[in-house]
């Protein structure tokens, strides 16, 4: 009874002591040597290349996402104020 000695995580909290007991056994151990293996697989990792594109500077990207934002805003509200418009100018032929 091992497994009941430890805290239980909420993903084998719904299945039985045995496969728990069996699923805390199968987990890497943490220590040092998890550690190590970690920064060693971030170091592997690829890098962008050299002839990747680069990034626009973060102020040109806050303008341009503004200047989006101004003009799909105001479309939407031109179409909103369309459609307020043209209620208005139906709202005589409907109610007749």
């Amino acid at each position: 009874m091992e497994a009941l000695r430890e805290p239980i995580s909420p993903e084998l909290i719904l299945v039985t002591p045995e496969l728990r007991s069996l699923a805390i056994r199968q987990l890497p151990a943490i220590g040092a040597a998890s550690a190590s293996a970690a920064s060693e697989a971030l170091s592997t990792m690829r890098t962008p290349s050299a002839n990747a594109k680069a990034s626009w500077p973060m102020p040109a990207q806050l303008a341009l996402y503004a200047g989006w934002q101004a003009l799909t805003g105001a479309v939407f509200g031109l179409a909103a104020f369309a459609v307020f418009l043209a209620l208005l100018l139906l709202k005589p032929l409907i109610s007749g």
